[in-house]
């Protein structure tokens, strides 16, 4: 999945149709919602995002020598 916003530089067609092709889900934040992503970044995401840092940081499965960075 791949999470983006509206803005023009972001929105290429064409890579949009090659990402979907590869089975990629694109999900696109529409104008004006990015406010209230902001408090799931802070609330929710946040959360997720130290336990993810501590899973890989303190492992031998480092995101950097991942198949799938």
């Amino acid at each position: 999945m791949l999470i983006i916003d509206s803005a023009r530089p972001r929105l290429n067609q064409e890579t949009i149709k090659l990402l979907r092709k590869k089975s990629v889900v694109v999900a696109v934040i529409p104008a004006g919602f990015t406010m209230y992503l902001q408090v799931l970044d802070v609330s929710i995401f946040s959360v997720f995002k130290r336990h993810y840092r501590v899973y890989w940081g303190n492992s031998d499965h480092s995101f950097e020598n991942s198949c799938c960075y």
